[in-house]
């Protein structure tokens, strides 16, 4: 026979391999018959050279174009050749070779990790034995589980390491690696690894919220993905630094700036690995007052007329509007010392007046012919209307408003704020200052000092001056712990540090057991110490 084609062996399991052919394609006579040899090549996992190493045996003979060769040795390369005999003889085809397939492993391979950076990590492992794994490595899968995902790598059988890299910081990653024989896998024991802290992501921009013309309170969110754990958070005013706060707090008061001044405001957010700055909020502090306003220089030019001339304020602080001129009109020395010969101090003078009279200031009125404006007296009239010590003319009493002995029209969103009628929009409040002869309008709804400012924003008023509120308080016109006991109040009381057993009394801290403090509801509070006797004690007003 002649063209014999190529056997077909294929492993179906570690004992059992199948073979197949096809019949000549010139059998050159007939009665066709087979005969199939078979020789085992190698055994890999023998302890001990096989007897039956490269001797053939005959496994089969007869006309079928197939044979199931079964009892065969586990992960063994086996080699096969036909002959086909006709009448006239036989001929061989070529040699075909197959191997069973492997054993289920007994031992897995070990493996350990060791973190690189914060975004890759460096996995070993060991090459399992022939006996260890019942075959040969034909493929290595490695498993790389998150919190964030599964990932599968697989490598060839001799790659021994691997970096896994484009991981996320700061995660808890488990790795398990299997081992491929070609028909079974053998599972690792399984690694846990955790990545370094790495940069922050998702660090939005501040919130800035302005509390007057000097402060603002810088707020901020938790970075969209840390990273690892935040060591602290910084406000950056213009590139510069200006305060820190720990890794829990989310706003921060910033002071000292200036007024009506723009400010690129960022927060940088800190882990171990990095610092990260989030984009600009761009804030514009609010006007005040102008400062260093000198003094006006006046020129006598007569009797009756002065010259007056000044300059910018050093400090604007805002947008300057114009400059109103105000002109106190101040007794003469000779009437003063008059007065002060008729009236010395500390006397007083009685005035009797008949009914129906009453009395204006220091003189004697008819109220149906006379009106009282302050302590001045005038005839009355229809027309007419006190206004302060004025009694000044008025077409609508209903749409008129006196303010700074001065009438007034009714406008929206204005209000009397000292002797001045300004407009006072929603939201802000008018703080006037009498001694300077000014009010200031601002953001707030409170004054201090005769500065605007918000309670809802943290700040303290102690003293005319504002403070930073966080645990503190205000007492005998400064800034004490809130932890302290304050006796008296905000402009007079004194502060002590807390001791059980003791309690205030009026300005004074007192052993409650000792002493009786007796008081209150308008009275002077005073301290009255008991003595040890079985007489009970209780207040009559102070005493």
């Amino acid at each position: 026979p002649q063209g014999l084609g190529p056997l077909s062996v294929v492993a179906v399991s570690e004992s059992f391999l199948a073979v197949s052919w096809q019949p000549p394609s010139r059998p050159n006579g007939p009665n066709i018959r087979f005969e199939l040899l078979r020789r085992k090549a190698q055994e890999p996992l023998a302890s001990h050279p096989p007897e039956d190493l490269n001797l053939w045996y005959n496994v089969y003979a007869g006309a079928k174009l197939f044979h199931q060769d079964k009892g065969l040795s586990r992960f063994t390369q086996y080699q096969y050749k036909l002959l086909v005999h006709n009448d006239v003889g036989y001929s061989s085809g070529e040699i075909a070779t197959a191997s069973t397939l492997a054993g289920v492993p007994r031992r897995p391979s070990s493996i350990s990790s060791l973190t690189v950076s914060h975004t890759s990590i460096l996995v070993n492992w060991t090459t399992p034995t022939l006996e260890d794994l019942q075959g040969e490595v034909v493929s290595y899968t490695l498993w790389v589980n998150s919190s964030q995902g599964i990932q599968a790598l697989t490598f060839d059988p001799e790659v021994t390491s691997a970096l896994v890299p484009d991981l996320q910081p700061s995660t808890v990653y488990n790795l398990t690696l299997q081992v491929f024989n070609g028909a079974h896998n053998a599972t690792s024991a399984q690694v846990t690894c955790t990545t370094e802290d790495g940069e922050p992501e998702g660090v939005f921009p501040p919130e800035v919220v302005t509390l007057n013309s000097t402060t603002v309170r810088v707020l901020w969110a938790e970075p969209l993905v840390p990273n690892g754990a935040i060591t602290q958070y910084g406000v950056y005013v213009d590139d510069q630094l200006r305060g820190t706060a720990g890794n829990t707090t989310g706003s921060l008061e910033l002071g000292d700036l200036l007024p009506f001044t723009v400010y690129d405001i960022q927060v940088e957010v800190c882990t171990v690995y990095a610092c990260v700055r989030s984009n600009v909020t761009r804030v514009t502090t609010v006007e005040d007052l102008p400062g260093d306003i000198t003094a006006p220089h006046i020129q006598v030019l007569g009797s009756r007329s002065v010259r007056l001339e000044w300059s910018s304020p050093g400090q604007p602080n805002g947008i300057l509007l114009g400059y109103d001129v105000r002109r106190r009109a101040l007794r003469q020395c000779e009437e003063l010392r008059v007065q002060l010969t008729l009236r010395p101090t500390g006397r007083c003078s009685l005035l009797r007046c008949p009914k129906p009279q009453r009395i204006c200031g220091s003189a004697c009125y008819h109220p149906q012919e006379q009106v009282c404006c302050g302590e001045t007296v005038y005839t009355r009239d229809s027309w007419l209307q006190c206004c302060g010590e004025r009694y000044v003319p008025v077409r609508n009493a209903s749409e008129s408003v006196c303010c700074g002995d001065q009438l007034f029209q009714t406008q929206p969103q204005h209000q009397c704020c000292g002797r001045y009628y300004v407009r006072v929009p929603p939201g802000e409040v008018c703080c006037p200052n009498p001694e300077q002869m000014r009010v200031s309008v601002g953001l707030g709804d409170a004054c201090c000092g005769g500065n605007p400012f918000s309670w809802a924003a943290g700040q303290l008023c102690c003293g005319g001056s504002l403070h930073d509120g966080y645990q503190a308080q205000c007492c005998g016109a400064q800034v004490v712990s809130q932890g302290q006991a304050c006796c008296g109040d905000a402009q007079t009381g004194t502060a002590y540090t807390p001791v059980p057993g003791m309690s205030c009394c009026g300005e004074l801290y007192i052993n409650s057991s000792e002493t009786l403090c007796c008081g209150g509801a308008g009275l002077e509070f005073r301290a009255h110490h008991l003595n040890n006797d079985t007489v009970t004690w209780k207040c009559c007003g102070s005493e």
